[in-house]
């Protein structure tokens, strides 16, 4: 009987990776497609699927779960697994995947990009160049631009990313300093990296950038009190998930001037509305979650998803199993 590959994605332009190996692997397979938005298809076909091929963005509840009838597999495009309900997805004796580390580099480039960015004030020339200014000129004796060399980057999180950007940021000649409750110090000394402590870290940096997994415990674990401790010259990064921080706090602190600015891959409740505050919020930089993405690292994150399909339906383990 023909395998019945479903794809849930509104993301990708074509399929030709997954296809040609799914193809390769079950050349009778059918494989369908749906949005995110996939309730009437579940009823329609998904409920008979072999397999899933999930956007990381997709919402797979117990209600889904509860559904499938041959279900092996599901495979998320992506390095996080929030949205689905891990455990209606072991209870039922289905393999969830995902694909970690697929794109250290490019997440770890979007950090220093992000720096780069606030600590040479990239945005600020446009203006004055149009009003005939140049050089000297056009600088803000009050909003000077900043060495990299020697300023403090506080990492949140110490996991495979963070130590991509570690590596990165003392090669500009940063200081680097982590929390993570999970590392210990001298697993951390061995990268040249001091640990601290969580309050220690906002204290004392001119960037910190967030690095740890979105769970019940790191929801809004970064709000008033922790921007407050920052110094008022100092910029938080996201590259993580976005509900790590309590938005409105985080406008209100760069809006009255608590701390310089934010430079945010990611935001709440993706994918989120246009007219959003934090997308009209002086300097607040916000790029639409796509630091993972370049050619490299989409080629493997699709081969990688795919292949975790193929070997679930061939009765092996992935890799990259969840558990």
């Amino acid at each position: 009987m023909s395998k019945l590959i479903w794809i849930i994605d509104e993301e990708w332009k074509d399929y030709e990776i997954e296809t040609q190996l799914l193809k390769s692997s079950f050349p009778d397979c059918i494989i369908k497609h749906s949005r995110h938005d996939y309730k009437d298809d579940l009823e329609d076909f998904g409920k008979k699927a072999d397999a899933i091929l999930a956007q990381i963005y997709v919402d797979i509840p117990k209600t889904t779960i509860d559904k499938l009838e041959n279900c092996k597999v599901i495979s998320v495009y992506g390095g996080g697994f929030n949205r689905i309900d891990l455990d209606a997805v072991k209870n039922k004796g289905i393999i969830a995947t995902y694909v970690p580390g697929y794109c250290t580099e490019e997440v770890s480039d979007q950090v220093i990009l992000f720096i780069y960015y606030f600590a040479k004030k990239i945005n600020s020339y446009n203006e004055p160049v149009k009003k005939g200014l140049w050089g000297a000129q056009t600088v803000n004796y009050n909003n000077m631009p900043k060495r990299i060399k020697g300023s403090i980057l506080y990492l949140i999180g110490f996991g495979r990313i963070a130590k991509a950007v570690a590596k990165k940021a003392m090669s500009l000649g940063m200081e680097v300093i982590a929390y993570d409750p999970y590392i210990n110090v001298e697993e951390m000394k061995k990268l040249g990296v001091k640990k601290v402590e969580w309050e220690e870290g906002f204290k004392i940096c001119d960037f910190a950038s967030i690095h740890t997994p979105l769970t019940n415990e790191t929801e809004h674990m970064i709000g008033k009190k922790e921007l407050e401790l920052m110094k008022k010259d100092a910029v938080l990064i996201n590259v993580s998930r976005g509900e790590i921080i309590d938005e409105k706090e985080l406008i209100n602190a760069v809006k009255n001037g608590k701390i310089a600015g934010a430079g945010l891959d990611v935001v709440d409740n993706e994918p989120p509305e246009p007219d959003r505050e934090i997308f009209y919020s002086k300097n607040i930089l916000v790029t639409p979650h796509v630091s993972y993405i370049s050619h490299e690292s989409l080629i493997e994150l699709k081969t990688r998803a795919t292949n975790n399909v193929i070997t679930a339906l061939k009765g092996q383990k992935p890799n990259d199993s969840i558990f």
